[in-house]
């Protein structure tokens, strides 16, 4: 992947510095397809008459078929010297950020609606700091 490309993704278009630590990762999802006509297809499990069912590959392993856990996903260190020159030492890993807790319910509760232990999650547009004190009744 070009290294000028991820200055995109960054406030002030300027590459990350040597030791910046990003959190990605990579994913595949593969069907099993078929042509038919010059258009892909895909391809229809005699079985069970629905198409098989898809694969998926990731760099960074979430322990499920969702990508869209950042807390799961590998880290990145930029470096200033060019693949296989030479070597670096990494930084540590930064921990995970104090709302872990509160994600590990929030998806308990999305995936199963139990969340046992967990408070409530309620969505809202509410805009001032949150306390048990002051939140809407």
């Amino acid at each position: 992947m070009p290294l000028q490309a991820l200055a995109e993704l960054i406030t002030g278009k300027s590459l990350p510095a040597a030791g910046t630590q990003w959190r990605v990762n990579f994913s595949r999802v593969q069907w099993k397809l078929d042509v038919v006509n010059g258009v892909y297809q895909k391809t229809i499990n005699p079985q069970t008459g629905k198409p098989y069912p898809e694969r998926n590959w990731v760099w960074a392993p979430s322990g499920r078929i969702d990508i869209h856990r950042p807390e799961t996903w590998g880290w990145v260190q930029f470096s200033g010297r060019i693949a296989g020159e030479g070597s670096i030492r990494s930084s540590p890993i930064p921990p995970l950020p104090s709302n872990g807790a509160f994600g590990s319910c929030f998806i308990a509760k999305r995936n199963t609606g139990s969340g046992t232990g967990c408070m409530p999650i309620v969505w809202t547009r509410w805009r001032r700091p949150l306390s048990m004190d002051s939140a809407p009744r």
